[in-house]
This record gives structure tokens, C-alpha cells and sequence, in this order.
């Protein structure tokens, strides 16, 4: 099966199968649709690389006569980290394409990951107290959702003082308790010391450098 889906708006695939689905029929043109409820559009995936085509034809027909305002239409590839080969083929172009589209994705989700961590904080806010007036430490909830194994555990977590890190970082060494720190080296003012002749950097400490690609739609 082609790993080559797409990713139409649902008018636009009711739209194609009202004017090529006899068509695809008599061709015998296989496909898949996966429709999900939290998706504003539907995934279908063919199995031969003709209804593709005639899909990638009909689309930019549509394009033409709406001035590209339909809902996107996107070529998804299953897992691009394991398609390397594939990737080699493609031009600068498509591969700034599909990046601009996965850091798009990207920020969606961190959006929608916000929001869902708000929504967990809330419930967790309002279940822990529950659990502890029922005294409950550790049971299995049966819900409409399934059945849920669920324990509450407590633990101590530092919380320094930012105005006495000088301290703490005296009474580290001086108690021989360098455990008690992350063992990171800051890269802002580690380059700093790099750059000024007058800064001296750690010994025991190398450097590398690291290349970037910076993306930005205009």
C-alpha cells in the first residue's frame, strides 16, 4: 500500500466522490478513509498510484476556480524518519514545504497540549482532595471511559531561595554535596568566555558546535 495520504476537508472529498466516484469504481480504484472526531478533516489513502493522481488532478481544478481557498490538502508521509531514501529524492522546495508544515503541526499541538495540561491541573485539583477525604491511597475506578488504576504519591521537592544561590553553591562544595546539582554547563555565558580573553572556561570542558535551521513563513 502507498505510504502516500492526504488530508482533504470534508466537503472537498464529498465533492470528489460525487463527481469521480463511478469512476474510481469502474477503474477499481481502492482506498481508505479514517475519519477522527477530533480532526477536522478526513485522511484517505490510496492504494494504487492512478486514484492519487486523479485525486492531485481534481484538487488543483478546485484550487484554480476557488483562489486556493480550500481547506489545506497535504501529502503525509507515515513516519518521515524512516523514510531517508524517499527524503534524498525530494527537492529543497518540497522539503522547506513539509518542514513549514510539521512546525505548523508543532505549534498546534504544543497549543492544544497547554490547554489539555490546564484541563489535568483542574481535575487533579479536584480529585486529590476527594481521594484524601475517602481515604483512598490506591483503587481501581470502573467509568465510562474504561476502568482506571488509581494511587496518590507524595513527594519532598526542592524549592531554593533565588536570592541565596550563593550560599548554596558554598555549602555544596564546602560539604562535598555537588549531587545535590544538575551537572550542566550554561551555554550562554559559556560562550561568553569563549568570545572575551579576560573570562577563563573550566577545564575539563570541550566544546562543539551545534548547527541550526531556522524557519519562518512570510
Amino acid at each position: 500500500m502507498s505510504d502516500r495520504r492526504y488530508q482533504l476537508d470534508y466537503d472537498l472529498w464529498q465533492l470528489f466522490l460525487n463527481t469521480h466516484g463511478e469512476e474510481l469504481i469502474e477503474r477499481n480504484l481502492s482506498f481508505k478513509e479514517t475519519v477522527r472526531a477530533d480532526e477536522p478533516f478526513i485522511t484517505v489513502e490510496f492504494e494504487d498510484d492512478i486514484g492519487v493522481q486523479i485525486v492531485e488532478d481534481f484538487v488543483a481544478q478546485e484550487q484554480a476556480k476557488t483562489n486556493n481557498k480550500i481547506v489545506k490538502l497535504e501529502v503525509v508521509k507515515s513516519d518521515l524518519t524512516e523514510k531517508g531514501d524517499w527524503l534524498k529524492e525530494q527537492s529543497l522546495s518540497t522539503l522547506i514545504g513539509i518542514l513549514g508544515d510539521l512546525k505548523t503541526r508543532k505549534i498546534a499541538i504544543a497549543k492544544e497540549e497547554k490547554q489539555v495540561n490546564a484541563e489535568i491541573g483542574t481535575l487533579e485539583s479536584h480529585i486529590l482532595p476527594l481521594l484524601k477525604e475517602l481515604e483512598i491511597t490506591k483503587t481501581t475506578i470502573t467509568t465510562n471511559s474504561g476502568n482506571f488504576t488509581v494511587s496518590c504519591n507524595e513527594q519532598v521537592h526542592p524549592q531554593p531561595d533565588p536570592t541565596k544561590w550563593e550560599e548554596i553553591f558554598k555549602w555544596v562544595i564546602e560539604n562535598d554535596r555537588t549531587e545535590l546539582l544538575m551537572k550542566r554547563i550554561n551555554s550562554a555565558p559559556y560562550r561568553e568566555s569563549l568570545e572575551n580573553e579576560n573570562l577563563e572556561t573550566p577545564p575539563g570542558v570541550q566544546s562543539y558546535t551545534k548547527t541550526t535551521l531556522n524557519l519562518r513563513k512570510i
